[in-house]
């Protein structure tokens, strides 16, 4: 049903008109009251679907804790002061609908009441309170009378009653969330510089083994056992483990997507008064003097779609070892020389001191 094609003057002969058409409904006489009239165009605007009550609906005498809905979305009530609306079987089916009557339209004046009902994606129902949408369309009015020339108008067709159609949407506190799964790798990793089996260096990084500073820290520890004289190789990996260091689960807003659930409203005014009408209550109409319209709105539900990120944190630990060993020398140690020297100079004289003796005997015998 829309704006344009869901209701109609009807007049006979080209008289004045004296009653609607409803799409796929007859014309309907004009003294029918419009209370009957908001109970047909609420049918015709759910599309006569099926729908039956939530098992927790509150019924027309309340039995708490029970649910009924706004425009925001359900309601859980635990005292039945909490109903600012009645409940009633508008038509005697077992399917329960607010009810509202004495509001004030724009200005405080003009205003009538109206009839709500609330279903879900599987079809099931809650009695819902009128009040809000009716208010939220008198805001929507006052918003776009302010706006004055400027303001998108709606054209009246004429007759003592019109339907009009409006849309609206609200952001429920629901959420539809994709899981995500993100990972985060840290590292400690150390360094060891061992020569001839004794520890000359160590140095430990939270970086992984190819960070640059982690190769500084190599490079330093080949100079140690390079000033030592040692042979080394390179490092060599002696232990590793990965384990979970903890988790954490944050969101990330990605749009909004409908819930599939819809409030419908019947709200009538009489005029002269100013309603909004069209998608998002977006167009203002005037209700002319002596004239009743009845606007019938659809909101719809949306939820936050979001990103539940579960963030897994991982510790790598790994040690290197550098190995590096010197070889023992053939030069002897000085108190070798010394022992070795002194040993030298006996014999030496020893044999000096023989041959002195030779040369006297010598001597003699001459």
């Amino acid at each position: 049903m829309n704006s344009n094609e869901a209701l109609e003057p009807v007049s006979e002969n080209g008289a004045i008109p004296f009653g609607l058409r409803v799409a796929g409904v007859p014309s309907l006489p004009a003294c029918l009251s419009a209370r009957v009239l908001l109970t047909l165009l609420a049918f015709a605007a759910l599309g006569s679907a099926g729908i039956v009550n939530e098992p927790n609906a509150c019924a027309p005498v309340p039995v708490t804790p029970c649910m009924v809905a706004d425009n925001t979305g359900p309601i859980q009530i635990t005292d039945p002061a909490q109903l600012l609306f009645q409940i009633v079987d508008l038509n005697n089916n077992g399917q329960y609908w607010g009810s509202y009557s004495g509001g004030t339209g724009f200005g405080g004046v003009g205003g009538g009441g109206g009839i709500g009902i609330y279903s879900d994606v599987n079809g099931l129902s809650l009695p819902a309170d009128p009040a809000s949408s009716i208010q939220q369309n008198v805001t929507a009015a006052a918003a776009l009378l302010a706006l004055g020339a400027s303001a998108t108008s709606a054209p009246n067709p004429g007759g003592s009653t019109v339907v009009t159609n409006s849309t609206s949407s609200y952001l429920t506190g629901a959420f539809v969330d994709t899981p995500v799964a993100a990972r985060v790798d840290q590292y400690q990793t150390t360094i060891d510089a061992i020569l001839n089996g004794g520890q000359v260096f160590q140095e430990t990084f939270g970086l992984p083994f190819s960070d640059p500073a982690v190769q500084a820290a190599v490079a330093a520890a080949d100079a140690i056992l390079a000033g030592d004289g040692a042979s080394y190789g390179s490092p060599g990996l002696v232990s590793s483990s990965t384990s979970l260091a903890g988790s954490q689960l944050t969101y990330a807003t990605t749009g909004e997507s409908p819930t599939g659930a819809v409030e419908t409203t019947t709200m009538d005014t009489f005029g002269p008064n100013y309603i909004a009408v069209g998608d998002n209550l977006g167009d203002l109409f005037l209700v002319l003097a002596g004239q009743l319209d009845i606007n019938v709105n659809t909101e719809l539900l949306y939820a936050t779609d979001r990103n539940a990120i579960t963030t897994s944190t991982y510790l790598t630990t790994q040690t290197y070892d550098i190995d590096g060993t010197t070889t023992s020398s053939t030069v002897p140690e000085p108190g070798s020389w010394s022992m070795g020297g002194a040993g030298l100079l006996a014999f030496m004289l020893a044999a000096w001191g023989k041959r002195t003796v030779a040369g006297r005997g010598a001597g003699n015998r001459g």
